[in-house]
């Protein structure tokens, strides 16, 4: 007797599951940004010739506004996964220090502008150290508001100076935004002769038998009790800031 077998029937082939695009990793993709940073920084200076001042005139008192402003344009661009080059360009608003003595003030004003250069090494995504340097480009205004040096009331003396620094920081980064926090040392910033017109003659600020403010005509000796008065803007800053890269290609 034959007995019929049934026919077998193949399995049908499995297509294999559609393949998904990976995420978008942002950060990954993306080497170079382009972003603003702003955040508070506190100064803490050198002696300079408002100390001395003081020193000689006991009942007389300084004033500093340590704490001022950053703004910074930045540019970074990822050599690898662990190192980032950045340079970046800013400005600072507010600091500098006022001198009171009997109800008669000088006001001290420093105005930054600074360029810099930095290395950052990322540990992932998240975290990085940054160690850097460059250049603080400063104007030094001096404003004799209660005519101490015999001039005048507002006169104005300034005078520009251009030093080296270094930095250091930490950066906790979050997408575009990052959060840094920073110590810079201004190595040294002393100020060149601050100066001012008199009558149509350039006027140095000076500063006599080492008590009260003076003036001496460029090009004219200085005497024995007198000297030229200097403001020394280095000294080291703490700052925080927050970050955001708007461009990122």
């Amino acid at each position: 007797m034959v007995v019929k077998s049934e026919p077998v029937e193949q399995p049908k082939p499995v297509e294999p599951p559609a393949v998904q695009p990976a995420p978008r990793e942002t950060a990954a993709l993306y080497k170079n940004h382009i972003g603003l940073s702003a955040g508070p920084s506190n100064f803490t200076k050198n002696k300079d010739s408002l100390e001395l001042l003081q020193q000689s005139n006991p009942n007389s008192q300084i004033t500093y506004t340590k704490t001022s402003g950053r703004f910074q344009l930045f540019y970074e661009r990822d050599l690898s996964s662990k190192y980032t080059l950045g340079l970046s360009g800013e400005f600072e608003k507010g600091g500098g220090a006022k001198w009171d003595n009997n109800g008669r003030t000088l006001s001290v004003d420093p105005k930054h502008k600074v360029a810099n250069i930095y290395i950052r090494r990322n540990f992932g995504r998240h975290f990085g150290l940054y160690l850097g340097g460059g250049a603080d480009m400063m104007s030094l205004h001096v404003v004799d508001l209660g005519n101490m040096a015999g001039v005048g009331d507002n006169v104005l003396f300034k005078s520009d100076v251009t030093v080296p620094h270094a930095e250091a920081g930490v950066a906790l980064s979050a997408g575009n935004f990052s959060l840094r926090f920073s110590l810079r040392k201004i190595l040294a910033a002393e100020s060149g002769e601050l100066t001012t017109t008199v009558n149509g003659s350039k006027t140095r600020l000076t500063i006599k038998n080492g008590k009260t403010l003076g003036t001496k005509a460029e090009g004219q000796p200085l005497g024995a009790n007198e000297q030229l008065y200097k403001a020394d803007l280095g000294g080291t800053a703490a700052a925080v800031s927050l970050t955001y890269s708007f461009a990122n290609w």
